[in-house]
C-alpha cells in the first residue's frame, strides 16, 4: 500500500494555499538555519517539515479535546498548554530560551494563548516573535525577569 499523497494545487484550499506558501517563503528566507535536533547547541531558531508541524497540530487538537483539558480551571489549562508546548518550543529556539519563552506564551490571555497554539503556523510565529523579544532585550541588557517570563514581556508578546 502506498503512502497518501499531498493533495494537487487544484484540491487544495486557498487557506491550505496561504499555509504553503507562508511555509515555502519561511523556507526560502532561512535556508542557512540548522535542523533537527542539532539546535540546543545553537542561537538560531529553526523551522521544520510538513510532517512534523502535522504532528504537532494532532498533538495539541489531542490536548484541547481531552477530558482533562475540558474539565480544568483555567491555571490547569495554562499548564496543559505549556507542557503539551514545550518540547516544540525546545526545537524551535533550544533548551536555553526554551522555559522562558513557554512561560511568555502561557501568560498571554486565554484566548490568544489558545490561538497561538492551535495551528503550527501561528504559534512558529509567536515563538519567533518572543525569540526576537527575548534577544533584543538580551542585546541591550534590558532581559525580562524570570524564567517563566514577566507580565512586560508577554505584553509586548500579547501586541505582535
Amino acid at each position: 500500500m502506498s503512502a497518501p499523497q499531498p493533495p494537487m494545487v487544484s484540491q487544495m484550499t486557498p487557506q491550505m494555499l496561504a499555509q504553503q506558501q507562508q511555509y515555502m517563503q519561511a523556507q526560502a528566507a532561512n535556508q542557512s538555519m540548522v535542523s533537527g535536533s542539532s539546535m540546543a547547541s545553537s542561537n538560531m531558531p529553526v523551522h521544520v517539515d510538513v510532517n512534523y508541524a502535522r504532528q504537532y497540530h494532532e498533538e495539541v487538537q489531542g490536548m484541547f479535546m481531552s477530558n482533562e483539558f475540558k474539565a480544568s480551571d483555567l491555571k490547569d489549562k495554562k499548564d496543559l498548554v505549556g507542557n503539551t508546548i514545550y518540547k516544540h518550543v525546545e526545537k524551535i529556539v533550544g533548551e536555553a530560551k526554551a522555559p522562558k519563552i513557554t512561560g511568555m506564551l502561557i501568560d498571554l490571555p486565554e484566548v490568544e494563548l489558545n490561538f497561538s497554539v492551535s495551528k503550527w503556523v501561528n504559534f512558529e510565529a509567536k515563538v519567533m516573535s518572543a525569540f526576537q523579544l527575548i534577544t533584543n532585550s538580551e542585546s541591550n541588557n534590558l532581559a525580562p525577569g524570570g524564567a517563566q517570563g514577566s507580565p512586560e514581556a508577554s505584553q509586548k508578546l500579547s501586541n505582535h
